[in-house]
C-alpha cells in the first residue's frame, strides 16, 4: 500500500524536476562553490532567454568560465547547447569552439571531426569579419594527412576562393595530393593550373615552380634522350664537351624539361632559350675551367660541379645535376639529368678539389 502511494509522489517529483531548468545544467557545474554560484545564475538566465543573440552573450560568458575551470565540462556544455538548440544560427561558432578545445586537449582526431562537421553540415557564418568555415578549412588541412580528404578540402578552398592569386598555392598542393594518390593525370592538370595562375612563392618549397614545369614538360615528351642512368658518366661527358669546346654537345646534355639558370637566392625559373643556346658560344670563345670532383655538398639525389672563367656577368657557375622525380613514368624516374646552373659563389664551403 505504501509503495502504491509512493509511486504518484515519485512521478510528480520527476515531472517537477524535468520542468526545473536548473536540473538540466547540473552536469555542467565544476564543483567549485564560488564558480558554480556564478554558473547557476547564468544557467537560470539562459534557460529563460529566447533569442539567439541573447543566448550567444550568455553562452560566451559561461564558456569563458568553464574554459578556465574545466575543459572537459566545457566540451560537454557546448555539446548540450548544440543538441538543445539545433536551429541556433550561432551553432557553427559553438562547434568551432568544441574543435579548438579538443586541439587544446591534445585530441586532434576529435577536433578534425568537428571541423569537418562545421564545413559540411553548417551554413556559412562570419564573426568579426572572419569566415568560420575558412578557419575550419585551414584547421582541417593542418590536421589531415589522408590524401583523399585533403583533395576534398582543397577543392572546397578552390570553390571559396574566386581570386586567381588565391588559387595559385591551392592548385600546387592539390597536385601534390593527387601525386600521393598516384592519380598522375589529375596531378598534371593541377600543375598546369598552378603554372597558369599568378606567381606566388610557395612556403618551404623554393623549387615548386621548376619542379612543376619539369613534370608538365616531361609528360609531353615521347623520347627523353638527355637522361643518364649513371651520374659519373653524365658529368664525364659534360667535362669532355667543355674541354673540346663542343657547343653542340654542351647543349645536347641540357635538360629539355625546364633547364634553369639562376642565382642561389632566386627561385629556379626556366632559363631563356637564347641563354641555353648561348652557353656553347661562350664555351667556344675562351677555355672554361672546372673542378676535378663534384662539390662536397653533393649527395645521392643532387650534385654540383663548380666551373669558372665564363665571363658572362658572373664568371663562376655551378652545374646542377639531379635525379628526375617523375613517378608517372618509371622508365625515367630516378635517372640523372643536368637540370640547370647556379651563378656565383655559394654561401657555404666547397672543399679544396684540384682544378683541371
Amino acid at each position: 500500500m505504501k509503495k502504491q502511494r509512493l509511486l504518484p509522489i515519485l512521478t510528480l517529483f520527476l515531472a517537477i524536476s524535468c520542468r526545473n531548468p536548473q536540473s538540466s545544467f547540473s552536469p555542467y557545474l565544476t564543483g567549485q562553490p564560488e564558480t558554480d554560484g556564478s554558473l547557476k545564475m547564468l544557467y537560470r538566465t539562459l534557460s529563460h532567454t529566447e533569442t539567439a543573440e541573447g543566448r550567444f552573450i550568455l553562452i560566451n560568458r559561461i564558456s569563458q568560465i568553464l574554459r578556465n575551470a574545466d575543459r572537459i565540462t566545457f566540451d560537454l556544455f557546448l555539446q548540450h547547447i548544440l543538441l538543445t538548440y539545433p536551429e541556433d544560427p550561432f551553432n557553427a561558432y559553438y562547434l568551432l569552439q568544441r574543435a579548438q578545445n579538443c586541439e587544446d586537449l591534445k585530441n586532434p582526431g576529435a577536433a578534425r571531426v568537428h571541423y569537418m562537421r562545421l564545413l559540411k553540415e553548417y551554413p556559412e557564418l562570419t564573426l568579426e569579419g572572419r569566415s568560420l568555415s575558412e578557419r575550419a578549412l585551414e584547421k582541417s588541412l593542418a590536421l589531415t594527412r589522408d590524401a583523399d580528404t585533403r583533395i576534398e578540402l582543397y577543392k572546397m578552398k578552390l570553390a571559396r576562393n574566386p581570386e586567381p592569386m588565391q588559387k595559385t598555392e591551392i592548385y600546387y598542393h592539390l597536385a601534390k595530393a593527387y601525386e600521393e594518390k598516384k592519380e598522375w593525370k589529375k596531378a598534371l592538370t593541377a600543375y598546369e593550373n598552378f603554372l597558369g595562375s599568378p606567381y606566388v612563392a610557395i612556403h618551404n618549397d623554393p623549387i615548386a615552380y621548376s619542379s612543376a614545369v619539369k613534370k608538365v614538360k616531361l609528360s609531353k615528351f615521347q623520347s627523353v634522350d638527355w637522361v643518364y642512368d649513371d651520374l659519373n658518366r653524365l658529368v664525364g661527358d659534360i667535362k669532355y664537351a667543355i674541354r673540346t669546346r663542343n657547343a653542340r654537345l654542351i647543349q645536347r646534355y641540357q635538360s629539355q624539361a625546364g633547364f634553369f639558370a639562376s642565382s642561389w637566392a632566386q627561385d629556379e625559373l626556366e632559363a631563356e632559350s637564347s641563354f641555353q643556346s648561348g652557353i656553347g658560344a661562350i664555351l667556344q670563345r675562351q677555355p672554361i675551367r672546372y673542378r676535378d670532383t663534384l662539390d662536397p655538398i653533393s649527395n645521392d639525389r643532387e650534385a654540383y660541379l663548380e666551373t669558372w672563367n665564363w665571363q658572362y656577368q658572373v664568371g663562376k657557375w655551378y652545374f646542377y645535376f639531379t635525379k628526375i622525380d617523375y613517378p608517372a613514368d618509371p622508365e625515367i624516374n630516378g635517372k640523372w639529368e643536368w637540370a640547370g646552373i647556379y651563378f656565383g659563389d655559394k654561401h657555404f664551403t666547397t672543399g679544396t678539389a684540384e682544378e683541371q
